[in-house]
């Protein structure tokens, strides 16, 4: 639902990412955007937003891992 507020005309889905990398790392986690393709992520939040969230919890189990110690 956070994408679906899209409070930027341009940047939002930076903004999104970014939220996220620092939410993960407060709960001990890092994000790595890495192989996941923008149009892969496009279609998963619009899933999302008709309620289906199966594409955007594989994307989240692919981009997460737990942070090191330097991140």
């Amino acid at each position: 639902e956070i994408n679906v507020l899209h409070p930027f005309r341009l940047g939002s889905g930076l903004a999104q990412r970014i939220f996220f990398e620092q939410l993960a790392l407060h709960a001990g986690y890092a994000l790595s955007w890495q192989g996941i393709a923008v149009e892969t992520w496009k279609q998963a939040n619009q899933s999302g937003a008709m309620g289906d969230l199966s594409a955007l919890q594989a994307i989240f189990q692919k981009a997460i891992s737990e942070a090191r110690e330097t991140e």
